[in-house]
């Protein structure tokens, strides 16, 4: 189960692996997981349980095999334009 979680995976969603850049993320992964299977020893041995982590690698590397990787940066950001004088040069100041 841990490796369905922390396999990287090319779609930036909710629970797309390592690194862990986001709080929801995190706090699933490095709290709520270790917290349910410190309280029940037998919650990895659940169906449903080894399910949903089989049905999430599946995706992840399905994903893997189908999509390009965005990296680990998924935003993109264009710098402002420089300001122009009626005469069409740029103006530094």
């Amino acid at each position: 189960m841990p490796a369905a979680l922390l396999w990287p995976s090319p779609v930036v969603s909710l629970l797309d692996g390592a690194p862990l850049d986001r709080p929801p993320e995190a706090i699933v992964v490095g709290l709520v997981v270790p917290f349910l299977w410190f309280l029940d020893r037998a919650f990895v041995r659940r169906r449903a349980i080894q399910a949903l982590a089989i049905g999430l690698l599946g995706c992840k590397l399905a994903a893997s095999a189908v999509l390009a990787a965005h990296g680990f940066c998924s935003e993109f950001r264009a710098e402002p334009p420089l300001p122009v004088s009626p005469n069409g040069w740029p103006t530094l100041c």
